[in-house]
């Protein structure tokens, strides 16, 4: 009988340049918010980061409410790193922020998907 796949990590990805080439618009897919919330402390441990368990951001800020620490910790430490959370934030929040970006972006056929 085959063993389980590993389902702690990345499960699929994708990827799309910037209009100007400087950033990056990629979509991570985690099996649940733990997986993902894992992989945001390996991260920010990777990077030095002290994450301040406390830290919060206020509700108002589009598509940032009830981020993680972690999530607080790499964007501060990354410029022009935003981290969004399906099911946080909105999808129109996450378009506008991409669309900043690129401004063709739509969300489709072109989504990550898991592997």
């Amino acid at each position: 009988m085959a063993a389980e796949p590993d389902r702690s990590g990345i499960l699929g990805y994708h990827m799309q340049l910037s209009d100007d080439g400087k950033f990056a618009l990629v979509e991570y897919v985690f099996a649940t918010p733990v997986t993902f919330r894992a992989a945001m402390q390996q991260e920010a441990a990777a990077r030095g980061l002290t994450i301040n368990a406390a830290a919060t951001r206020p509700a108002t800020a589009a598509g940032f409410a009830a981020a993680t620490p972690e999530q607080i910790g790499l964007e501060a430490a990354v410029p022009g790193l935003k981290i969004f959370e399906r099911g946080k934030a909105t999808e129109s929040d996450i378009l506008n922020e991409f669309q900043k970006h690129k401004k063709n972006f739509a969300f489709g056929t072109a989504m990550a998907r898991p592997q």
